[in-house]
Order: C-alpha cells, then structure tokens, then sequence
C-alpha cells in the first residue's frame, strides 16, 4: 500500500485500504462501492469489470505442504491425489483455474487454509508465496511455522496490478493517474526505497 499512497497521493487522492475476503472484495469493488483491487492479478475474464495498471510487482504463487508430507510435483496431474486448499473466489493460475480435475478446497482466506494444513484437513494449500510466509510468521508460533514449507518449482511467477473497477466514477483518470505516479516513483527512487524497507 506504500507504493499505491507514493503513486496517488501527489494527485489529490486519499487512499485507504479495506482487508476483505478475496469474494467479499470482488463484490464491493465491482459494486463500485470499492474503487479496485489492490493487488490482482490481470484475468482476461474481468476485463468486463475492471481496468488494469501497469505492473506493480511479480509475485510467486506455489504449493506449501507439512514438511513431514512426501509430496512433490512436475505437473498438476501428479496432484490428482490431494486436497489443495485455496482462498475462495481468487485466479492462481489460468493453467490451476482450469484444472477441474484437482480436488480444490475453497475458504474465506489463507488463514482459514493455514489451520486446515495444519491440522491435516488439506494436503496442500496455493497461495502467494510472499503472502503465505507472512501470514506463517505473523500467526503462528515458531514451532508450528517451522512444520511448513514451500513445494518447488513455483507454480506461477504472475504481474500484479491495481484493478480498478468501471463503476467507480472516473475509473479511466485513476487508472491514467496511478500509471503515471508510478512511473514517476519508480524513477526517483521511491518504488525500490519501498520495497527494500518492505524486504520484499
């Protein structure tokens, strides 16, 4: 959100941010009652919906497991066999959102999947691998975080945008204001002071 406020603020906007469920989100900013996502990744299908920025960042979205799990993968069809739980309402992948083979266990969010990992109720979950490991070191005691690891290969390395939504009044200027106040963070200096203070 220190990137979007960089970006937006010099324009005049007061940008506040409102943690939904991924469902919850989608239904207020396609309502237009929320300007937009922050931050989505681009889906051809919500192109009805929404308007994309610029790239913002590249996020790893992937597999965790218990590391006492022998589970490994080459292709989804090896994950035929496992539960895979998955925040509700949110795109992974456009090759994971289309493989209706897979045994999807939809939740509210991620912290709903990290109790059922946990408690073995789910194989897997597939999630943002930044966003995971967060929630893992901000939720969890050091023993229970340490029962969790990250299945390589990554299943996607994705662009992430602001979507913002064609109900919110001018939809059109905010998209052109948040592209061009990036650009311009981005060459100050701002964008990369943000993400190394963010560690990300």
């Amino acid at each position: 959100m220190e990137v979007a406020r960089a970006a937006l603020e010099p324009w005049g906007y007061d940008v506040t941010l409102q943690l939904l469920p991924w469902a919850r989100a989608l239904r207020c900013s396609e309502s237009g009652k929320c300007d937009g996502l922050y931050l989505s990744y681009y889906v051809a299908a919500h192109e009805k919906s929404y308007v994309f920025s610029d790239p913002v960042a590249e996020l790893e979205t992937g597999f965790f497991k218990l590391k006492d799990r022998d589970i490994s993968y080459k292709t989804l069809d090896d994950l035929r066999p496992y539960s895979i739980g998955m925040t509700r309402g949110a795109s992974v992948s456009k090759e994971f959102d289309a493989a209706d083979f897979l045994n999807k266990d939809p939740v509210p969010d991620d912290t709903v999947d990290i109790k059922k990992l946990l408690r073995g109720r789910v194989d897997l979950i597939v999630a943002a691998k930044p966003v995971l490991e967060y929630l893992l070191k901000s939720t969890l005691p050091e023993d229970e975080q340490n029962k969790i690891e990250f299945v390589e290969p990554p299943l996607s390395v994705q662009n992430l945008h602001i979507a913002i939504s064609k109900n919110s009044p001018d939809y059109q200027q905010k998209l052109h204001d948040f592209n061009e106040g990036l650009k311009k963070i981005k060459a100050d200096g701002t964008y990369e002071a943000i993400r190394h203070s963010s560690g990300y």
